[in-house]
């Protein structure tokens, strides 16, 4: 009798070990990342903010997204190199206190959508080199502060500050940093 309850308190410790080995991790724990794998993309799910990008690769959003939180904050902040982030013509609302997307890691593409600040936000921040900003529709109070070395924004796009007073162009004057010819 006591080799029967030696023999099965064994079995039952070795189905037990091999339960638990195959244990798989919960999806709504800390060790899920917040995006999914989809056509080639890390495909992020913005509910989880603030995300941080820390592996280099092709990121996307896949639905407009209208993003709330309560505390100041970088939603979405790239620290690794060589990430290109596609909005595929989505948009990012958000109106916290803070930045939209903070960049510190080199050779960083943001292209394809819009960023929406409100008052009091830097929509897009980079502190890295070689970053590109490309056919993206920029708002908020500071739109886009760009200080890493050879950083360029291009395509057709529309940057704009937000702010309480607006001021009207006076039509008469030459914008800043646009030469008039002479004669003109």
């Amino acid at each position: 009798m006591a080799q029967s309850r030696k023999t099965l308190t064994f079995v039952l410790l070795a189905f037990a070990s091999v339960g638990l080995a195959q244990e798989k991790p919960n999806p709504a724990g800390p060790a899920h990342p917040p995006w999914k794998l989809q056509g080639g993309y890390r495909v992020l799910d913005l509910s989880r903010v603030p995300i941080v990008i820390d592996q280099p690769g092709r990121y996307a959003i896949d639905r407009d997204w209208n993003v709330h939180v309560v505390e100041p904050g970088t939603l979405i902040h790239i620290v690794a190199d060589n990430v290109t982030v596609d909005f595929r013509g989505f948009a990012i609302a958000f109106d916290n206190q803070g930045e939209g997307i903070g960049i510190d890691g080199d050779a960083v593409s943001v292209r394809n959508g819009a960023l929406m600040g409100n008052l009091f936000v830097d929509s897009l921040r980079s502190d890295g080199a070689e970053t590109t900003i490309d056919n993206m529709r920029i708002l908020g109070d500071i739109a886009i502060r760009l200080r890493g070395d050879r950083a360029r924004v291009r395509g057709p796009r529309r940057v704009r500050r937000r702010s309480c007073f607006r001021r009207r162009p006076n039509r008469d004057a030459a914008q800043p940093g646009v030469r008039r010819r002479a004669g003109v």
